[in-house]
């Protein structure tokens, strides 16, 4: 009696039914979506209150038509491993949107930037048994525990997160030893990734690289290049075989977004001591900055006078010719207010 208590069962308008939340919701109790159960939110949702109230949404993960849904200008806030979603999210209008799924009490928000209507849920367990059809050319150990399946059209780089219970010191001894793994349907396969230095702010909606730095206990991983989610099923974590290993530039943008006018600096690090070079292209791919620097790690400062408010890429390339890129958004002073 105490658990039905305890937990919001929605029944939603028959089979095929939606409840719409388009006014501020919450964590007041848990909520269960039973299978072809779906919840839509077009304002904001706050995983846990101001009292300190925390919620949990099930979705049924028996069934594709089951899911948390964030719709319109929907966002969400202060998610943690006692509020999130623990099953299926879409994401159906936001192109760069962090996912605040979880499983069984562990929370692993996983981010997309460059795509929308993604459905995207986090087990912490292998489904299927599926771990075992690694591509050992590409993977020498994948993550036996942690995996977010996704479902989607279209390019999108990808980050992946990890928590003391992820247990990456088991895995790898240097944090460049990681990248992402992608199941095709027939075997896992690498995805060059970039662990960031200042990793995924976990608890807004809005995909900002400006938390704490990545360790082995906790931190993120973001796919170097866009991959086409049409493809690929599930995404993990991994530890890279040698051919896949490039040592990488990495790099870290704050604060992100930024303010017109205002400044933004760069955080980065090459891999060697010979630089490279650091560019802001618009989405039209015509730059706007490059600065050459000559040394392997350090900060650079850029104004954004010339920058109207919209997105960007940054592009690092080093002096082998290997790039990563991340998204910087430029919004105007009354944004931030």
């Amino acid at each position: 009696m105490k658990k039905i208590k305890d937990k919001l069962l929605i029944g939603l308008l028959g089979i095929s039914g939606m409840l719409c939340a388009q006014a501020p919701s919450g964590a007041h109790a848990e909520l269960v979506l039973p299978a072809k159960g779906k919840m839509s939110v077009f304002g904001q949702h706050d995983f846990t209150d101001f009292n300190g109230q925390n919620s949990i949404v099930y979705t049924d993960r028996s069934t594709v038509d089951s899911y948390f849904a964030f719709a319109g200008e929907s966002r969400w806030s202060r998610a943690t491993s006692y509020g999130y979603v623990d099953g299926k999210i879409r994401n159906i209008t936001k192109t760069d949107f962090v996912y605040p799924v979880g499983h069984d009490g562990e929370y692993r928000p996983m981010a997309t930037l460059g795509a929308k209507d993604v459905i995207v849920d986090f087990t912490y367990s292998d489904p299927n048994e599926i771990s075992a059809k690694a591509n050992l050319n590409e993977i020498v150990r994948l993550s036996d525990t942690e995996y977010w399946s996704v479902s989607g059209s279209g390019e999108a780089q990808v980050t992946l997160t990890w928590e003391i219970k992820s247990h990456l010191a088991d895995m790898v001894d240097e944090l460049d030893e990681l990248t992402i793994a992608a199941f095709d349907g027939e075997s896992w396969v690498a995805i060059p990734a970039t662990v960031d230095i200042s990793m995924l702010d976990t608890d807004i909606s809005v995909p900002v690289y400006s938390g704490a730095r990545s360790t082995v206990s906790q931190g993120s991983i973001t796919s170097d290049q866009p991959v086409d989610l049409a493809i690929y099923s599930y995404f993990a974590i991994a530890k890279a075989a040698d051919v896949v290993k490039k040592g990488k530039p990495s790099f870290a943008i704050f604060p992100n977004p930024a303010v017109e006018n205002n400044y933004v600096y760069v955080d980065f690090e090459f891999s060697s001591q010979k630089g490279g070079n650091i560019k802001v292209l618009g989405f039209d791919e015509i730059p706007k900055h490059s600065i050459n620097v000559s040394r392997e790690s350090g900060k650079v400062k850029m104004d954004t006078d010339e920058l109207t408010q919209g997105v960007y890429w940054v592009v690092l390339t080093d002096a082998n010719g290997q790039e990563v890129h991340k998204k910087m958004i430029i919004v105007d002073h009354d944004t931030m207010r």
